[in-house]
């Protein structure tokens, strides 16, 4: 008897994996690989300037990026940061009112809760059927998330040495290489697409059943990575780095399923059934990988222009899930699963160039090469899909020096996810945003160099289906600060 009601709490999962309507873009798919994506730079400075790292100068924090940048420290240094997170997630539905089909919308919408069933006159109708009641729901399918975090962000020391007349420069650091926070909840999930049974097409009297239910589910980590870089000097001009980056973390999810019961079709009305359960998994995952970064950097009084290359890197994940469901008060342990799957980044790059157009005014410009259409996952069964988009990037900066001891940084940059938004027009185009920044820098005592910022980022997005657009926004506001002391 158990091992029939595992396979019964286990069905919904199985339906769901192989269905797209509830699994568009990957949202109520198993956690696997998402938001490994979002790597964390570590540098006040360089965000404060919209994420520019090849024109940096006397900055130890952007090593790991550019790890030729510390041809420009001058002298031993050491730094540390953090940073202070608010976030917002939401989402708001709206569904679209069918003429054959009333009170769909306001259903889907959970307002009517309240409604009461007409007054039927026995006389002339003998046998009332369920189109002569209201089909009721209470539950609201919008929802939102706050949540703040403080993140002790990195520390860095850097000291410049001479061999043979050559100039180079060491560097160590330990910093968040990612913070994979996430979340993401559909109150209105179907084990099929409601845009075709929902349609006035059928005359058949046996009603079309489809499964509802809510998936919530949730990623907390931060990765921590430890780096080494190495710089030197080759000719006037023009200095080379190399730096390498050991990540690995903990991971921990969590994901539930609340079972609402089971939705009839006719063809031109529906009924709604009851039938609550719950199911929840909980994994924990270790994620490791090493990432190299080469650059070089040309550098004059007016100009500098770099370029920066990281090679292909494998992230790897082990992972033990363990969960539960719950039907009315009996509750059943779900089988343990675990495992080892695989992400594999392509090559990526940056190009930038800074101009100083005049002694206190420095504007500049990258692109980051990003081609994450071409990253491959491949799962504990050894299946290889490639399930990402591209997130190449621009970033723009510019720092002013009203003073010798004063820096005023402004930036911008345009950015994306790695998946597009439901019925997008354009396939492949993957959600973009933009980041607003600025911040500050103070020298204190010539040694002491204090960097503020500020950074503003807002994500909007629209699923849309025949029956409903879901709104998704994504806010987050960010204070950074760092401390820098440079031994001359």
């Amino acid at each position: 008897m158990k091992t029939i009601w595992t396979l019964l709490a286990v069905t919904p999962l199985l339906i769901g994996v192989t269905c797209p309507y509830v699994y568009a873009q990957a949202y109520n798919a198993p956690l696997t690989i998402q938001a490994l994506n979002h790597t964390t730079s570590p540098s006040a400075a360089s965000r404060s300037m919209g994420g520019l790292t090849l024109s940096s100068h006397n900055d130890i924090t952007t090593m790991l990026a550019n790890p030729a940048a510390l041809q420009t420290l001058e002298g031993v240094q050491l730094s540390v940061g953090g940073l202070w997170e608010y976030k917002t997630n939401e989402q708001s539905q709206r569904w679209y009112s069918l003429d054959w089909m009333s009170m769909f919308d306001l259903f889907m919408e959970g307002k009517t809760a309240a409604l009461r069933d007409p007054i039927i006159d026995t006389i002339r109708v003998r046998n009332p059927t369920y189109q002569d009641s209201v089909q009721r729901n209470g539950r609201d399918p919008n929802w939102s998330r706050k949540e703040n975090q403080f993140i002790p962000l990195r520390l860095f020391a850097a000291a410049p040495f001479t061999i043979a007349g050559m100039k180079f420069t060491v560097g160590l650091g330990v910093v968040e290489y990612a913070n994979v926070n996430y979340y993401y909840a559909n109150k209105t999930a179907f084990n099929r697409n409601l845009d075709y049974i929902t349609l006035p097409i059928s005359t058949d009297p046996n009603p079309v059943r489809a499964d509802w239910w809510a998936d919530t589910r949730s990623r907390e980590g931060s990765i921590p990575g430890y780096g080494g870089a190495l710089a030197a000097t080759i000719a006037e001009n023009v200095s080379v780095g190399v730096s390498g980056t050991y990540f690995s973390g903990t991971v921990e999810d969590r994901q539930s399923r609340e079972g609402y019961g089971q939705l009839y079709f006719f063809s031109k009305d529906f009924r709604y059934s009851a039938n609550p359960y719950n199911m929840t998994w909980q994994s924990t995952s270790t994620v490791s990988g090493l990432e190299l970064t080469f650059s070089s950097v040309y550098r004059t009084e007016k100009v500098v222009f770099g370029v920066s290359v990281t090679p292909p890197t494998s992230i790897n994940r082990d992972f033990t899930t363990t969960g539960d469901s719950t039907n009315g008060t009996t509750t059943v342990v779900l089988p343990v699963d675990t495992g080892s799957d695989k992400l594999r980044l392509p090559w990526r790059g940056s190009i930038g160039l800074g101009i100083t157009l005049r002694s206190n005014v420095l504007l500049g410009a990258e692109y980051e090469y990003k081609p994450y259409e071409s990253a491959e996952y491949t799962d504990k069964n050894g299946m290889v899909t490639k399930p990402w988009l591209d997130c190449s990037s621009f970033h723009f900066g510019l720092e002013y020096m009203p003073v010798d001891v004063v820096s005023v940084r402004l930036g911008y940059q345009t950015t994306s996810e790695v998946f597009e938004q439901q019925g997008n027009a354009l396939h492949g185009d993957p959600v973009a945003y933009s980041v607003y920044s600025a911040g500050v820098g103070l020298r204190v005592l010539q040694s002491i160099q204090l960097n503020l910022g500020y950074e503003y980022t807002a994500m909007h997005y629209e699923d849309n289906w025949n029956l409903n657009t879901n709104v998704n926004r994504d806010i987050r506001n960010t204070l950074f600060a760092s401390m820098s002391y440079t031994l001359h």
